[in-house]
């Protein structure tokens, strides 16, 4: 329920990538009754929001400071509650 309220919230938010985001070290609550209006996101920030929702990612460092590159399983991200990230699988849109 926690992670369906989370997407509810966010679903409708743009992508944006700041120097400010990016320089973020403290943790803003990234729970679904904290996203304001104007929230935005980049990719790997919302992925690991989404992980901090289901308490796979500490609470304490920031959505921003996460970069595509630390969900590949080669990083080996500490992922906390026995949670892993298995091997990259490539998805095909065409026919």
């Amino acid at each position: 329920m926690r992670l369906q309220n989370f997407i509810k919230a966010a679903i409708s938010k743009k992508y944006k990538v700041t120097a400010s985001k990016l320089l973020r070290k403290k943790c803003v609550n990234d729970s679904d009754e904290n996203i304001r209006d104007d929230k935005t996101y980049f990719c790997s920030e919302i992925v690991a929001s989404v992980y901090k929702n289901l308490g796979i990612l500490p609470l304490e460092k920031s959505a921003s400071q996460y970069m595509p590159g630390n969900f590949s399983m080669k990083k080996k991200i500490n992922l906390l509650k026995g949670a892993y990230l298995e091997e990259e699988r490539l998805i095909d849109f065409e026919d």
